[in-house]
């Protein structure tokens, strides 16, 4: 029979085989590796960057600064040494630094198409109009019409 009692967070978390325990483990475990590894490098890169992934021999650190993803890039032979050799990470074969920019702020919605002014419509219409070729004729009125409905005061 089913048990649809109410249980507390606590008691589903620490149950014996619960996969969010493990779930847990494992993310203190990654939280730990990147605390060591940021300990063994100078202050100026070790607060610039994360430890995003360790799987199988790669390991995956990103940033939001293309400067610091650079000056990753160049540490990466001292930090794969790290994790091989202080922190006994030695099946970690390859590190790759990714850029991964801040929440870039869009615009809510696009600007305006730009006008043309009433003087400058004026003058693609006697350009046009003063043209044989109906195509070029027909596409400067077009773009004419484009013109601005501010007026001048």
């Amino acid at each position: 029979m089913n048990d649809n009692s109410a249980k507390s967070i606590a008691t589903i978390i620490n149950s014996g085989n619960s996969y969010i325990k493990s779930l847990i483990k494992k993310a203190e475990t990654f939280q730990d590796l990147e605390h060591k590894l940021k300990s063994y490098l100078n202050t100026e890169i070790n607060s610039k960057f994360e430890l995003a992934s360790v799987n199988q021999d790669v390991a995956i650190l990103i940033t939001s600064s293309s400067s610091m993803a650079t000056r990753l890039r160049y540490n990466i032979p001292e930090i794969l040494s790290i994790l091989q050799n202080q922190l006994a990470h030695t099946y970690i074969k390859i590190v790759r630094v990714k850029l991964v920019p801040d929440n870039v702020k869009r615009p809510d919605k696009m600007s305006p198409s730009p006008r043309l002014s009433a003087e400058s419509a004026e003058l693609l219409m006697s350009t046009a109009n003063n043209i044989q070729d109906s195509a070029i004729r027909e596409s400067l009125l077009r773009i004419a019409r484009h013109t601005s409905t501010i007026s001048n005061v």
